[in-house]
């Protein structure tokens, strides 16, 4: 389980600019992309920190970033607020379109919280443009910005990742979510999970499920045990990977070299997340994975979730982050309507 953290207080209330009555244009750009108007001068200062939060390596094997952060060229301002992520920065003290585009977004009980130490991080949806998440960061001088911005990365991190999985979602089940093939897999295995369009029941059996969706090929699968120890590591979740592998995946085996974990909690269970790479020496192929493993106290089962893909040549961070958000989906509490 993650460690307890400290309630985020964001103030989003405190803009001044507010949607008006005409609808706003599409956001442009790539949701993974992180599109930044510094002062000059004050951009070589904070664009290293800026990349330290934004653009964390994901192993797919290969390295791959979560966002990447790029630079507004101020004279095109009024082209790139219409970003999907956008991130304003600048110390009050300082002069430049950054800290002018600030000031007109502030209102003045949101500057007070600022100088006096309050509040650093501002965010709103949908200021300039659809599906768009606007980041403001700012302090009253660049040394204190700079120490408030190094204190919480954590939490710059989690607000735009925040946004990115929300409109991920709404993107797998805009259409077609496939409900009468939840309410199916609930009444004969006493569980469920939102499942988008494309993807099919691959194979099934008494503990196993298996959903794939080609092009690329990705698939989950779910297997659970009746009884069993409720106590549960990350070696036991490998190894018993490895064993579905063999029996259903032709000898798909976890590259230990690629592996991590963490404490979680899923649906409410506590349990472990693991991550790495697959490989299948005798097809020479291999991507990467992402599982949860937990037992249930009420139907007094270990479960094993696993998400994984075969995406040579293209970027996977992407459809890696689906399967993991449709996981997460999980449930045996109740039944889909």
């Amino acid at each position: 389980m993650r460690p307890m953290r400290r309630a985020l207080f964001i103030p989003i209330l405190f803009l001044l600019l507010s949607g008006g009555c005409s609808p706003l244009p599409p956001g442009i750009g790539s949701d993974h992309e992180v599109m930044v108007l510094a002062n000059p001068g004050e951009w070589e200062m904070v664009y290293p920190l800026l990349q330290e939060i934004f653009e964390r390596r994901v192993y797919t094997p290969q390295e791959e970033k979560v966002f990447t952060v790029r630079r507004i060229d101020q004279s095109k301002f009024d082209l790139y607020k219409k970003s999907r992520n956008l991130l304003i920065i600048s110390p009050l003290n300082s002069s430049g379109p950054a800290t002018q585009e600030i000031g007109s977004l502030l209102s003045p009980q949101a500057r007070q919280m600022v100088e006096e130490g309050r509040a650093f991080l501002f965010a709103k949806r949908d200021v300039w443009a659809k599906d768009q998440e606007l980041m403001i960061l700012t302090a009253p001088t660049y040394p204190v910005l700079r120490a408030k911005l190094f204190e919480g990365k954590e939490d710059v991190f989690r607000v735009m990742e925040k946004a990115l999985n929300e409109k991920t979602m709404v993107w797998l089940f805009k259409k077609n979510e496939q409900r009468k093939l939840e309410r199916e897999i609930f009444q004969k295995w006493g569980w469920s999970m939102r499942i988008p369009w494309g993807f099919s029941l691959r194979d099934e059996a008494p503990g196993f499920v298996w959903l794939l969706k080609k092009v690329p090929d990705r698939w989950i699968f779910i297997w659970w045990e009746e009884g069993g120890d409720s106590i549960l590591t990350p070696q036991w979740a490998i190894r018993k990977r490895n064993e579905v592998g063999k029996t259903y995946y032709g000898g798909d085996e976890v590259a230990p070299d690629y592996t991590g974990w963490r404490r979680v909690s899923l649906s409410g269970h506590r349990g472990w997340e693991v991550w790495g790479a697959w490989r299948n020496p005798k097809l020479v192929a291999g991507g990467p994975f992402k599982l949860y493993c937990f037992w249930d106290r009420e139907s007094k089962r270990r479960y094993l979730l696993d998400g994984a893909l075969f995406a040579p040549g293209i970027k996977k961070e992407p459809y890696l982050r689906q399967l993991d958000l449709i996981m997460q989906t999980f449930t045996t509490k109740c039944q889909p309507q």
